[in-house]
């Protein structure tokens, strides 16, 4: 029987690139993903160009980037 995630349960590790200092590894939550959606879908709102069921999202980013 699987448990499905909490939200301060780890999503995602993000390894930094250590520019300001030594690499590491983030951990990413399941909350903060779904707040960082959120906020970018109502300001994309408050702009007139909100995302709805109908739209496909295309992602372009390379793999390691955080906000994929």
């Amino acid at each position: 029987m699987l448990n499905p995630p909490g939200p301060d349960d780890c999503f995602i590790l993000s390894y930094t690139s250590g520019t300001t200092g030594v690499p590491k590894g983030v951990k990413i939550t399941h909350n903060q993903v779904l707040n960082t959606a959120y906020a970018v879908n109502t300001r994309m709102e408050t702009g007139g160009i909100g995302v709805g069921k109908a739209d496909t999202y295309i992602s372009y980013l390379p793999a390691a980037h955080s906000f994929e």
